[in-house]
């Protein structure tokens, strides 16, 4: 087992490489997820000491660290959660963001209303980091609403993760959600139109069979859209592609 003055160094070293790096930098995710795996536990009370820190930076690393950390040892997860959700008042965007993305993670549905506060934030990480968390949280009624506003956000991110959010990990199936996805099927971003096909063959909503139609005409299109003539062909019994594709 590593000992603590070890991991206080390692902890150092991870700290030194996101000073240079992006905050979405994938490698420093997979380090940070390969530290907390040394002790979680003791990589948890880590970042708990960081997260006092006043460097904001810090702190973020604090809420990565202690989240990965939880997600690794799952007995860790109440001392993580009670950790994690002061920081939602965190008026810094990095720890903030990344404790969004965390609680969703952990599944803490106890955050969802404090998540939801954030839906409107001025800054695109941390309204990104909402449509992230909010369908592991729990989708009510408001959060299903947040999410169909995130879903027209300026931020090409922001409006993927709500789209895919609402698409395909909410069962929601009332006319203000398929019309919500079916307002996205002609998005400028392709992976955005996808989610929205998807999503309205999902609720076998008939008005997004010309849009599938449309892309399943280029040879190159997404996999998911086989899986969205499936779930049309579910609903109706019978194999339209092959109907309306033959004389």
């Amino acid at each position: 087992m590593i000992e603590r003055a070890e991991l206080e160094r390692e902890v150092g070293t991870l700290i030194a490489y996101a000073d240079g790096v992006p905050r979405d930098d994938d490698v420093l995710f997979d380090r940070t997820d390969a530290l907390a795996r040394l002790n979680p536990a003791m990589a948890l009370e880590i970042g708990q000491v960081l997260l006092s820190s006043a460097n904001p930076d810090r702190r973020e690393i604090a809420v990565n660290l202690i989240g990965a950390a939880a997600l690794i040892d799952l007995t860790l997860r109440d001392v993580a959660l009670s950790s994690l959700r002061p920081i939602l008042g965190d008026p810094r965007v990095g720890p903030l963001s990344a404790v969004i993305v965390q609680l969703g993670h952990l599944d803490d549905t106890r955050s969802r209303d404090e998540i939801l506060a954030h839906a409107d934030h001025a800054d695109s990480a941390v309204r990104h980091a909402v449509a992230c968390a909010l369908p592991s949280v729990g989708l009510n009624e408001t959060a299903l609403a947040a999410l169909r506003e995130l879903m027209l956000d300026d931020d090409d991110d922001v409006r993927d993760w709500a789209t895919f959010g609402l698409a395909e990990q909410s069962d929601a199936n009332d006319e203000a959600t398929r019309n919500a996805l079916l307002d996205r099927v002609e998005d400028d971003v392709y992976e955005i139109q996808v989610e929205a096909i998807v999503g309205l063959a999902r609720r076998q909503d008939e008005r997004v069979r010309p849009y599938l139609m449309r892309e399943l005409a280029d040879p190159q299109h997404a996999d998911l859209l086989d899986d969205a003539v499936d779930f049309l062909d579910r609903g109706t019994g019978r194999d339209w592609l092959h109907e309306v594709t033959t004389p």
